[in-house]
This record gives C-alpha cells, structure tokens and sequence, in this order.
C-alpha cells in the first residue's frame, strides 16, 4: 500500500535536505515523496531535483509562487498513493519506523483518517502532545470522534499530523483554499464532515519546529483577517444548513470549536500591533456570539467573565493573560 507524502517548498534550503532525508530513511518504503517547489528564489529548487536523483521516489514540481495552499494541492494533484500524508519543509519525521508503524494500522482497518503525534521541538526542550483516547476512537463514528476531540480540547487542525485517505479527499474535493493564512483549520472542518472511520496510534512521529520570528510564533492583524473569514465562513453555512439530526452534532461541534478559536485570538490580542488594535477589537465585538456555542470548559470561562465584565475588559484580561503566558515560555 503506497503512502504519498506532500512537502512544499519555499525558500528552505537550510531544512529541507534533513527534512527529506527523515522520509526516505524510513523502513516502510512504498512512498512517493512529493516535493512541490513553490517558485523557491534561493537554492530549494535545485537542491529538490539533486533529491529526487538520488532516489526514484522523490518526485518534483515546480510551479510559480503561490502559497503553501496552492502547493498542497499540486502535490495532490501527482499523487498516487491509497493515503495521503502533508510534511512542512522544515519538519521531520522522528521515528524511523514510524511510518511502517502507521500503515500497518491503516491496511488492517482501511480508516478515513488515522491520527498520530506530533512532537513540538524547541531549541531548549521538546514535548509530546496529549495523548488520544484509542479506544475510544476504535469504537464510535467519525463525527463522534470530532466531538469528542473539541469538547477534550485534543483537536488538532494541522494537516501534517493525520494520514488520509486519497480517494476521500477527490471524492469530495478536499483542496486547500488559497490566501488564507489558517488554511489548515478551513481545510480541516471541511474534511471532518466526510469522515466516517476514524483511528489513532499514540506515536509521537512528527516533529514540528518552533523557530523565533517563525508564522507559529507571531501573531498579527493578518492572522486575525484569516480567522474572520473562517468565521463568516461556517457561520453562514450554519445559517444556511439543512436541519438533519444525522448532521447537527457536526455542525454542533464545528461552531464549538469556532468559539474556541475566538477564545484564543483574545489571548493573542496583545501581540497585534497598536495600529491594527481598533481593526482588531472590531472583529472580535463582531463575532463575540460564537461564545454562545461553546462546548469546552475554556470558552465557558470566558462567556462568564464576559457577561460579568464586559466585552472590552474581557479583551484586556485575556490579552494580559496571554503575555503573561508567553513570558513564561519564554523563561
């Protein structure tokens, strides 16, 4: 059973050789390894091609610039094997027997998804994300298991963190929408709307690299453009949604975890520059009834404290908080 990997390629010239060398050292070794060089300006491109001469399962493509969306979905457009895997470029895969490890489970029980763990590296420490409930997976529905994952807070909206199944993202068009910088989230509840069978294995496979200045550690006006648009989004299709019992815990829990999104642009309202501070509490004032959705403790925290204290006040708190924490981290 063939497992295609799609790694985009933007100026990483520094990353990308461990990157690759983190797949293709892998004991499984039915893969195609995509790399989708996205008009890289530095020596990535070049350095793709070296790759895929030195082993027939690294495919290239080059195309002009067009974000990590468009990238994603030429390497789609190639790809050939029954499930899919995304990889960033300056990413690795852990465990050498990581992959043998996953499709062993996905050619025994054929899930829609299998989810795995990711790793967040630092440069002074690393920790493994919580732990799925197995079992729990192994024995209720897809759209119960997306429930489940939102009311536990264990829902992660990464791309890079799961494998797919091929035919399920072509059959419903499952493609990344461009310009948007939270691409994956938009992708990601698109996709659990399809899912049916889901499983998991507690296999802290993927690395992801936090870097100072990276897109994971800033937080501006344009992050918060992108969550807005998620937001009318879902919205209007939850205004516009067909009433079925089969698809109201989806749409039950998509809303839940856009309150929780919402939740977290408070905290991260004091990173946005003072200039964008009034566009900012704009969109948050705009959209404080997502609040009302909430389906984790955390979002009901902050509807309490909104009531009590107000709207504004309750930006300043989070915002305060959420420095608060990113001081600690950085200790």
């Amino acid at each position: 059973m063939k497992l295609s990997i799609i790694i985009p390629v933007y100026n990483v010239e520094q990353y990308l050789q461990s990157c690759v060398q983190s797949v293709i050292m892998q004991t499984y070794q039915d893969l195609q390894v995509i790399l989708v060089d996205d008009g890289s300006t530095d020596s990535s491109g070049v350095l793709c091609d070296q790759l895929a001469q030195q082993d027939t399962r690294v495919q290239v493509v080059h195309k002009e610039n067009g974000g990590l969306s468009d990238a994603r979905n030429a390497g789609l457009c190639v790809a050939t094997g029954e499930y899919v895997a995304f990889l960033d470029s300056d990413d690795v895969y852990l465990l050498n027997d990581g992959l043998e490890q996953l499709m062993a489970l996905a050619q025994a029980e054929q899930p829609d998804v299998l989810l795995f763990q990711a790793v967040d590296v630092y440069p002074n420490h690393q920790t493994v994300r919580k732990a799925y409930d197995v079992e729990y997976m192994a024995t209720h529905s897809g759209v119960e298991v997306f429930a489940q994952l939102v009311r536990t807070q264990s829902f992660n909206m990464s791309a890079c963190f799961q494998l797919i199944r091929r035919d399920l993202l072509e059959q419903h068009q499952l493609y990344f929408e461009k310009g948007l910088l939270s691409e994956d989230v938009e992708w990601s509840l698109r996709l659990w709307r399809h899912v049916s069978k889901v499983r998991a294995i507690n296999l802290p496979l993927y690395g992801y690299q936090h870097r100072d200045g990276s897109i994971s550690t800033t937080y501006t006006i344009r992050n918060l453009c992108s969550y807005e648009h998620i937001f009318a989004k879902f919205v209007q299709l939850y205004k516009e949604r067909v009433v079925e019992a089969a698809a109201e815990l989806y749409w039950q829990t998509v809303m839940g975890y856009l309150a929780q999104m919402y939740t977290s642009c408070l905290y991260a309202y004091g990173q946005i520059a003072r200039k964008d501070k009034s566009e900012a509490y704009a969109i948050l004032k705009r959209y404080a009834t997502l609040l009302e959705h909430s389906i984790s403790i955390k979002s009901d925290r902050v509807i309490k404290i909104n009531r009590l204290l107000g709207l504004s006040f309750t930006i300043w708190i989070f915002a305060m908080y959420g420095k608060f924490r990113r001081f600690l981290k950085r200790q």
